[in-house]
């Protein structure tokens, strides 16, 4: 996925169950998409959020 905060960056999340660290994937009643745990980089931009819903939460500091 693109990195929402407008950065332009590739972000690269493990969806595998045998990978670590490793994101889980749920399709809402919608097909609205929430993700966690948060994706937090700690490279570039270093955003951090959470996907809910289909929207993105912002993490605070």
């Amino acid at each position: 996925m693109t990195c929402p905060c407008g950065c332009g960056d590739l972000v690269q999340l493990s969806l595998a169950s045998s990978g670590h660290p490793r994101w889980i994937l749920d399709w809402g009643v919608q097909g609205a998409v929430s993700l966690h745990p948060s994706v937090h980089r700690t490279t570039g931009c270093r955003s951090h959020f959470f996907l809910k819903q289909g929207k993105v939460i912002w993490c605070n500091g």
